[in-house]
């Protein structure tokens, strides 16, 4: 699911009372990457924690602002569903994304941002920069 990058373009999705705002974002990208971006989101916003958990390696990391790190898919899935549900709205912008190596094997997701708090939009819970390191495995991201 390709998008066109163009400047202050957003795309609205809702999720029973909550909204979520995904904003495209400039620099380079792979179509098969913001695919993978748009997923990523697209499954967060619905709240499907085994979808989202299943979109990470076995032995992933997940590196929360703020928190220590998180290892393995038990503690992704509990990490999850613990938070999934404090969030209602996610702004996220997507700056580049691209492979890190010539094979490749390995790629990088890169962007900013923010997390509002759910009953207040105007209490910003996160934001920031992120960034997701991919590995192809059985030639899929």
């Amino acid at each position: 699911m390709a998008r066109a990058v163009l400047p202050a373009t957003a795309t609205i999705m809702r999720h029973q009372q909550h909204r979520f705002t995904v904003y495209t974002g400039y620099g380079k990208t792979t179509p098969d990457l913001e695919e993978i971006h748009d997923k990523w989101m697209n499954t967060y916003n619905k709240r499907d924690v085994n979808e989202l958990v299943s979109m990470y390696t076995e032995d992933c990391t997940i590196m929360p602002c703020g928190d220590e790190s998180i290892s393995g898919h038990e503690h992704a899935k509990k990490f999850f569903s613990d938070n999934i549900n404090k969030i209602s709205e996610i702004v996220a912008h997507l700056d580049e994304a691209g492979p890190m190596d010539k094979d490749s094997k390995m790629a990088y997701i890169r962007g900013t941002y923010t997390y509002l708090n759910i009953g207040d939009l105007d209490n910003v819970v996160d934001d920031g920069k992120n960034v997701m390191i991919l590995k192809k495995v059985k030639d899929e991201w």
